[in-house]
């Protein structure tokens, strides 16, 4: 396959699953011998190195203006660089790398109409959810789109688990329209902390402080941790007899994967989203509901043989789908053919 220059942009560089992503489309694309830049819109505040790894190869650069004079391929990954890039007139192939039915995240009218304006952009659209997609098509019509899946670095491999019950909780709190909004995680957490005495530990990409609503559940927590390092995060989610999350949508969480690939189960409570994983094969996948979640993690507890086949699942689904390799030569495909 031809070499191209090819332009990504990152939005930010918190830390979050989504960048996480775009980051790995990076490293991945540049180790195929691809000349990669990654342009980071709002890099204030944050030390990336501590989290994730960025190839040497991959330029780096950052600002908010967007110039594609020299480059072969653009991907933009949020929704004003894809309507920056849409009426940009520079000679190469443009697609919108879209994670998430992003006007979900904020009620905020201005913000909507910013975000349905991005999915109707002229250049293709690739996706990582199915029902996203179906979401997208609402304004977008027929418009080209792509479905291409996540892999899972292999930083992220099983370990030693803590002895007795201990439950991760991923998030903590909900943070915008799309999340945890009515606690669910916390929620149950505090029934199996009082019921089964189990040992409740989290992470969230923010100080504890933040998550406000959820204060009342603070003394549950044996241990809490903000925006853990990449050699941190990797033994959470190796520690847990199970994970906990909850959200109301997601397009593909990095966070159930992840654990999936360190051989720790998820139960996971979502309306819609989260494509590869599949209820009662390689997690509990339940609806936004309180006393489902409640139930399928009590399903976990109780019959310590599912639970084992659940993670030997997991790890071979992980294993088999979420490489990144795999992925790449699906996406690299896109960029230089579609």
């Amino acid at each position: 396959m031809d070499m191209k220059n090819i332009f990504v942009t990152c939005p930010t560089m918190a830390v979050h699953g989504g960048v996480r992503v775009i980051c790995e489309w990076a490293n991945h694309l540049s180790r195929r011998g691809h000349s990669v830049t990654l342009q980071i819109i709002r890099p204030a505040g944050y030390r990336w190195d501590n989290w994730i790894d960025i190839d040497s190869t991959v330029r780096i650069q950052v600002g908010q203006a967007i110039n594609l004079n020299g480059y072969d391929t653009a991907v933009a990954t949020f929704p004003a660089a894809a309507l920056a890039m849409d009426a940009d007139s520079s000679f190469c192939k443009k697609f919108y790398f879209l994670q998430m039915a992003e006007h979900l995240f904020d009620p905020n009218p201005a913000w909507h109409n910013l975000c349905f304006q991005s999915y109707k952009v002229k250049m293709p659209i690739i996706g990582i959810s199915k029902w996203v997609e179906e979401e997208v098509r609402k304004h977008r019509g027929d418009g080209k789109m792509y479905y291409v899946g996540n892999g899972v670095s292999d930083d992220f491999k099983p370990g030693q688990k803590d002895e007795g019950l201990t439950v991760l909780v991923e998030g903590w709190g909900g943070y915008n329209d799309a999340k945890d909004v009515d606690l669910l995680a916390p929620r149950v957490a505090e029934v199996l902390h009082r019921e089964y005495g189990a040992k409740i530990i989290a992470f969230s990409q923010f100080p504890l402080s933040f998550h406000k609503k959820a204060k009342q559940y603070e003394y549950i927590l044996a241990e809490y941790h903000e925006a853990p390092s990449r050699e941190a995060l990797v033994r959470l989610y190796q520690r847990p007899t199970f994970m906990l999350k909850a959200s109301r949508y997601d397009a593909r969480s990095c966070a159930p994967v992840e654990a999936m690939k360190c051989g720790t189960v998820t139960v996971r409570a979502i309306e819609r989203g989260d494509d590869d994983l599949i209820d009662m094969a390689n997690c509990r996948k339940v609806g936004y509901d309180f006393n489902e979640l409640l139930y399928a993690a009590k399903s976990i507890i109780n019959v310590p043989d599912f639970r084992l086949s659940l993670e030997s699942a997991a790890i071979e689904y992980a294993t088999r789908v979420l490489n990144w390799e795999t992925r790449i030569s699906e996406i690299e495909n896109i960029l230089i053919n579609g």
